[in-house]
């Protein structure tokens, strides 16, 4: 993907927010589940997605990153059987 993008080759420049956007989804129902199961603040999650729109770039990357985690290490259920 990145070699097409450097070798000016524009559709996989385009096709990337169509690319992300399953993983971006994955990583904030996560986030969610996550507040749910810990019972936490809704502020917390008002103030997640006030971050989400000031710093969007870089917290794209992030949720990527937590959503790829997630499916290799199963953070849902880690999280779940902890607070049992």
């Amino acid at each position: 993907m990145l070699l097409g993008c450097l070798s000016g080759m524009t559709s996989a420049l385009d096709s990337l927010p169509v690319i992300l956007l399953p993983f971006v989804l994955a990583a904030l129902s996560l986030i969610h589940n996550c507040m749910a199961v810990v019972k936490a603040a809704k502020w917390w999650l008002i103030s997640f997605y006030g971050l989400l729109v000031l710093f969007l770039p870089y917290l794209i990357i992030l949720l990527v990153l937590v959503a790829i985690m997630d499916c290799c290490l199963n953070v849902r259920q880690r999280i779940f059987i902890k607070v049992r």
